[in-house]
């Protein structure tokens, strides 16, 4: 799945733009049923943020990410998005 990626007030390279693809591969382990993923990084003053947006049948699920490195902020976006997954596969799953 390729993900879109938008980014603000600053560039990215395309390492970056491909582990942002990596990571968003990562997510279809836990749900299968994927329709779009979006991840918008933006720059301020405290750092990054990466902020993830996975749309699901009947749901969207966002989750954001905080660091002073990029990586960081992809990685801890990852990981609450990945839990967003996992409980909306186990309520799919139990119904």
């Amino acid at each position: 799945m390729l993900p879109r990626i938008s980014v603000r007030h600053e560039k990215v390279s395309t390492e970056t733009k491909d582990r942002i693809a990596r990571s968003c591969g990562k997510l279809e382990r836990y749900c299968d049923r994927i329709v779009d993923c979006g991840v918008i990084i933006d720059r301020d003053k405290r750092g990054y943020r990466a902020e993830f947006i996975v749309n699901v049948p009947r749901q969207t699920l966002t989750a954001t990410g905080t660091g002073y490195n990029l990586y960081k902020a992809i990685a801890e976006g990852e990981s609450k998005v990945e839990g967003q997954l996992k409980k909306y596969h186990d309520k799919r799953v139990t119904y």
